[in-house]
């Protein structure tokens, strides 16, 4: 019958611990020792126990993975001296719970107790009662599988046998390894991936994951990292932590460094994405991977949630794109007159290539930017400038974006202008505003903005002439003040940096005959330059009647026709003046300079400065005439009596004494065609 109670005790206890380890890890701990008892004493009042040994085992499950309590099912076996030359042998078996408490990830002190039924064998008769043992140790932890220690005890067995306990204990836990981590990868979540901001992915979030340390102390050096396989070259570093105590939840953004083989994407696809999170524990090293889905729109796809982001689709270093921009931009330098702002004649020039070529402004039936832009996170279909080339077609969006590559493959400021439902482009001219305002008619026409003055061209209207096309930008600015936008493409390439271009199916994009694009350029820079001068021409003609010929009135008249390159109108006005008129003779040395005679520009110059020393116009004039001939000691001692005058007129000329002769060229170059005129 107690061989029975035996046997029916050790199954009830393996059964409990079965059932508690089938989702649980499962702690075996070894102790061996010696007992001390205390009774119960003989008949006569004497000690009927002498000293022992034993070892108890036990199965230890903790309640969950964050929780200090755990259960456990024991075994027990002591063997008692007694004072009959004889020893009582001792078996407990039953379950219990207990407590651990981490002093460090490698010092555990422990609490337990246990309740069962326990079974003495004296002489060959048997005994049994119910059994409690009261237990303490300290291990410390070699590895997560492996820990040894000290432990203390009290053990009862009813009616039987009561003492203390004292040994060493070996701990155990199968499994245990850096294989088998114990970190919870508790929340993934993931945005959608947008192709064209791959770059932006390696500085800005695209998700983030919860992590949970469920390990028994504190992780160290703790690196979470993310890996689209398909799409990236490595894994993406997204934080590195020193510590994690046990327990403790994180939120971590997910970074990644996508390749650029993402922009194959034609399609939205899915991809696996692997979340990694390696550390250290209780000198392990331990790795933790989670594989999730994650969505890849089509390399064309963008929401507005930020106008700026349209700035990724500006390939400007696109090859066709250059080819294009720079023989339109080649021929426009060749024609009309230098003395109109560069910028501004490229921009008309190839404003009127793309008319030329064929472009059409459609809009997209299916993501017109009207309705797209008031959902910010509507899905739209941006087009690449070389898809635009290749289709002679796109909407507001795509018109804008081809407009400013072109215009940037040859060094010429953009940005995107917004109103509600609308996008257009606008150039710098590369002009201080108060300049702008002396050379330009009506200034209503202009945007001024980051103290530089800038063209709004309406690329929509691209077959209805540049100056159409810019008088309605001019006016949708005005009408959209207070909802409107303006994004410098240079500002937005700092924040969504600029992709390579597809490239995949694009027609190389042939410029229109050179003598066309000739004939269409001259007749709208004619047009403008009649716009521009001709209230201006019969307003001053007027003030030179009234005024029987006042002088200055006539040198205005000279200015306006050289401003805008007539100068054999501006010439014949600037003889009409005594030839004693300073500001007359320094605008006949500014005509000489732009038409690069330096000799006789620096005749009428000095002729001027004659007669009123401290001219700062004759004076910057003569400077740049002897730079241009190489006449350095003279172009010191000229710019430094200007800079003594007007030293911001001289700091915009600055490069007359720079240092590098490269530097000094390239400013030259640009300068040479930005004449100071003398009204």
């Amino acid at each position: 019958m107690e061989s029975k109670k035996i046997l029916l005790f050790i199954l009830l206890s393996v059964s409990v611990l079965n059932l508690e380890a089938q989702s649980k890890e499962i702690k075996l701990i070894i102790t061996p020792g010696i007992e001390l008892p205390f009774g119960p004493l003989s008949s006569n009042g004497e000690k009927m126990y002498t000293l022992g040994g034993g070892a108890f085992l036990s199965g230890e499950i903790p309640f969950s993975s964050k929780s200090p309590f755990f259960t456990n099912a024991m075994l027990d076996y002591s063997m008692i001296g007694t004072t009959a030359d004889s020893t009582i042998s001792l078996l407990g078996v039953g379950a219990g719970v207990g407590f651990n408490f981490n002093l460090s990830p490698k010092l555990t002190i422990k609490f337990s107790m246990d309740a069962g039924w326990g079974f003495g064998v004296y002489q060959g008769k048997m005994g049994s009662n119910p059994l409690g043992i009261a237990r303490t140790a300290v291990t410390f932890n070699f590895t997560p599988s492996f820990g040894l220690g000290i432990n203390a005890g009290y053990k009862y067995l009813y009616g039987i046998y009561n003492g203390l306990t004292a040994g060493l204990t070996v701990s155990f836990t199968p499994g245990a390894s850096a294989s088998k981590s114990r970190m919870i990868i508790a929340e993934i979540q993931f945005d959608p991936i947008f192709p064209v901001f791959y770059s932006w992915y390696d500085d800005n979030p695209l998700g983030t994951v919860v992590l949970i340390n469920g390990e028994n102390g504190t992780a160290e050096n703790v690196k979470i990292s993310f890996l689209v396989k398909q799409f990236m070259d490595s894994p993406k570093l997204c934080a590195s932590i020193p510590e994690l105590s046990k327990n403790e939840e994180i939120r971590v953004p997910l970074l990644a460094l996508f390749a650029e083989r993402i922009l194959s994407i034609t399609e939205g696809t899915k991809a696996s994405a692997d979340i990694i999170v390696e550390y250290e524990f209780v000198g392990a090293d331990y790795t933790k991977k989670e594989t999730a889905t994650i969505q890849m729109y089509d390399r064309n796809a963008m929401t507005w949630d930020d106008d700026r982001k349209a700035a990724s689709f500006v390939t400007a270093k696109d090859p066709a794109i250059l080819r294009f921009a720079k023989s339109i931009a080649g021929e426009v330098r060749n024609s009309g007159s230098s003395a109109i702002n560069t910028n501004f004649r490229i921009g008309l020039g190839l404003f009127q290539a793309l008319s030329l070529y064929g472009i059409n402004y459609v809009v997209d039936p299916k993501t017109p930017y009207e309705d797209f832009s008031k959902d910010k996170f509507s899905l739209d279909y941006l087009q690449f400038p070389s898809q635009t080339l290749t289709y002679k077609a796109g909407d507001c969006d795509d018109l804008s974006i081809l407009y400013s590559a072109l215009m940037k493959s040859v060094g010429i400021e953009t940005a995107f202008i917004t109103i509600p439902g609308h996008i257009y482009a606008a150039f710098s001219l590369e002009m201080d505003p108060e300049e702008a305002k002396r050379t330009f008619l009506n200034t209503d026409d202009l945007v001024f903005e980051n103290n530089n003055t800038w063209i709004p061209v309406e690329i929509t209207m691209v077959q209805e002439g540049f100056l159409k096309a810019w008088k309605k930008g001019a006016a949708e600015w005005i009408s959209g003040e207070g909802k409107r936008g303006f994004y410098p493409v240079n500002e937005a390439w700092k924040i969504y940096k600029p992709v390579s271009s597809p490239g995949e199916d694009i027609v190389d994009a042939v410029p229109p005959d050179s003598g066309v694009l000739a004939d269409s350029f001259e007749k709208e820079i004619n047009s403008f330059v009649k716009r521009e001068i001709e209230e201006q021409v019969a307003s001053l003609e007027i003030q030179i009647s009234r005024s029987n010929n006042n002088q200055r009135y006539i040198n205005r008249l000279g200015v306006l026709y050289a401003r805008y390159g007539l100068y054999d109108e501006a010439v014949k006005q600037f003889k009409r003046i005594s030839r004693n008129y300073v500001p007359a003779m320094t605008n006949m040395g500014n005509i000489e300079y732009q038409q690069q005679d330096y000799m006789k520009a620096m005749e009428w110059y000095n002729k001027a400065l004659d007669k009123d020393p401290k001219n700062k116009t004759a004076l910057l004039g003569s400077a740049r005439a002897n730079y241009e001939i190489e006449n350095f000691g003279t172009v010191k001692r000229l710019y430094q009596t200007l800079e003594e005058m007007d030293s911001r007129l001289a700091d915009r000329y600055a490069y007359l004494i720079s240092a590098s002769g490269d530097t000094g060229r390239a400013s030259s170059a640009v300068f040479r065609e930005n004449a100071v005129w003398e009204e």
